[in-house]
């Protein structure tokens, strides 16, 4: 799309729609691993380094490509996030389709089963295994209660794209954190946290635990580094 004329972010996003829209991809868009209610939310988040424009959506709910409304948050809106778009409106609005809410009833269903298992209540509170499963996060409880790999409870996608021209930009999507607390959002897909653009130095995004990356503003920091001179693969020596 790039090498035909298109705009750096559109082919950006044409190539994360790809995953968005696979169903057996659950880190992602329509086969993300759904809330601890068994509802899908996804987040993403993008930023046009020529137009220094940024937007995303967190806990959006009923549509499987929310890097479209997050490109829909920057072009249409003076506003950077929209959060939990339970209702159509805005997406009639912008032209955006709701193409329906995946969920996951039978594994809510398990959930539940693991998570009443898992308690600290019911947990042993003198043996020091009980103190440590206490301490242990509930979205580990369930990857293990549904034997899945703890690995694998989050996931995201970055994809960062640079023409000929030499303009950037990039974007972010994911399902967040497997079974997290409903409306909780990853907060990776905020700008300078899992993602960051200056289209004059470079871009940057993450992938794994959001909270992580928000502690540091870590995509910001490491494009911070490449102005002050660090190598993209590490630091200068």
């Amino acid at each position: 799309m790039m090498t035909q004329g298109a705009d750096v972010l559109d082919a950006s996003i044409a190539g994360v729609n790809i995953v968005e829209l696979d169903p057996l991809d659950d880190s992602v868009g329509y086969g993300g691993l759904p809330n601890a209610d068994g509802v899908v939310q996804l987040d993403a988040c993008c930023m046009h380094g020529p137009k220094k424009r940024a937007g995303g959506v967190a806990a959006l709910e009923g549509v499987r490509t929310p890097s479209l409304v997050a490109k829909a948050v920057m072009e249409q809106t003076d506003h950077h996030l929209h959060r939990r778009q339970r209702r159509a409106g805005f997406r009639a609005r912008h032209g955006l389709q709701d193409r329906g809410r995946p969920e996951h009833r039978a594994l809510a269903a398990a959930l539940a089963g693991v998570e009443a298992a898992h308690r600290p209540d019911a947990l042993p509170r003198s043996a020091a295994s009980g103190r440590r499963r206490r301490r242990a996060r509930p979205a580990e409880w369930c990857a293990e209660g549904l034997h899945r790999s703890a690995e694998h409870i989050y996931g995201t996608i970055n994809c960062d794209g640079i023409n000929a021209k030499g303009e950037i930009c990039g974007v972010t999507t994911t399902s967040g954190l497997a079974w997290k607390i409903p409306g909780a959002s990853a907060i990776r897909r905020s700008s300078g946290a899992g993602l960051y653009v200056d289209g004059e130095i470079g871009a940057a995004g993450s992938t794994g635990r959001g909270e992580a990356n928000l502690y540091n503003l870590c995509s910001f920091l490491i494009v911070e580094n490449l102005r002050k001179g660090d190598a993209p693969e590490g630091r200068r020596t």
